[in-house]
């Protein structure tokens, strides 16, 4: 999934987007990949859930050729807040320091 986006996506400038984590659901019938992504700085959020809407067709297309299993996983992208709560928090707690 890395490999995709940094050879295959053009982001924004200045844009940072790292692949947090995929959460696979097994259940019946249909099968989802949830691909949790991180985005700095995160006013490039809406830009970059663009890039990656317009480029899922391919990535679907990748998952397909790769995945052994048949049908392969829907993918689907959703934004993990984590890293930027975190660095939020961190600055909070610096800024009581001082």
């Amino acid at each position: 999934m890395g490999d995709f986006f940094t050879k295959e996506v053009e982001f924004p400038l200045d844009t940072l987007v790292t692949v947090t984590h995929v959460d696979v659901d097994k259940g019946r019938g249909i099968r989802r990949a949830i691909v949790w992504i991180s985005i700095l700085p995160e006013e490039k959020e809406k830009a970059v859930l663009k890039v990656l809407e317009r480029n899922l067709y391919d990535l679907q297309g990748k998952v397909n050729e790769l995945v052994a299993s048949h049908p392969a996983p829907r993918v689907s992208f959703r934004v993990d807040k984590g890293l930027s709560y975190s660095a939020k928090i961190e600055k909070i707690t610096k800024d009581l320091d001082e």
